[in-house]
C-alpha cells in the first residue's frame, strides 16, 4: 500500500466517522444542524487491482509468463497473444494495464 492510498483510506474513515456521528460537538459547524442528511457510500468507490490479480486472470485464461527484466512480466497464450505487465506484484495496477489485460483476454476469446 503506497502512501497516497494509505492517507486516502484514513481520511475516508475519517470522515465516515465524523459524519455519522449524532454528537453535534464532533461535527463541523458546516454540517451541524444544516437539515441534510449525509450518506457517506462506497458503492461507488472501486480500490484499483492489484498487479498479483492481473497475474491471475491471465494464466487462469491460459497465459504462460515468459520472464521478462526487471518488473516486467511477458506473457504468450498459446493462441499467440501477447501482453506485457509491469510493476511489483502488490503494486495497483494502472488503468491502462486494465485495458491491456480486457482486451489480450477478448482476443483469446474471439
Amino acid at each position: 500500500m503506497n502512501l497516497n492510498t494509505a492517507s486516502r483510506d484514513v481520511l475516508r474513515s475519517l470522515a465516515a466517522g465524523i459524519l455519522q456521528n449524532s454528537d453535534a460537538g464532533i461535527q463541523p459547524p458546516s454540517l451541524a444542524n444544516n437539515g441534510f442528511e449525509v450518506f457517506v457510500s462506497d458503492d461507488n468507490v472501486s480500490m484499483p487491482r492489484k498487479i498479483r490479480q492481473l497475474i491471475a486472470d491471465l494464466e487462469k485464461h491460459g497465459f504462460v509468463n515468459r520472464g521478462g527484466k526487471g518488473s516486467h512480466r511477458n506473457f504468450l497464450h498459446p493462441s499467440g497473444v501477447r501482453i506485457t505487465l509491469s510493476g511489483a506484484p502488490g503494486d495497483d495496477a494502472k488503468h491502462y494495464q486494465e485495458r491491456d489485460l480486457k482486451r489480450a483476454i477478448q482476443k483469446i476469446q474471439s
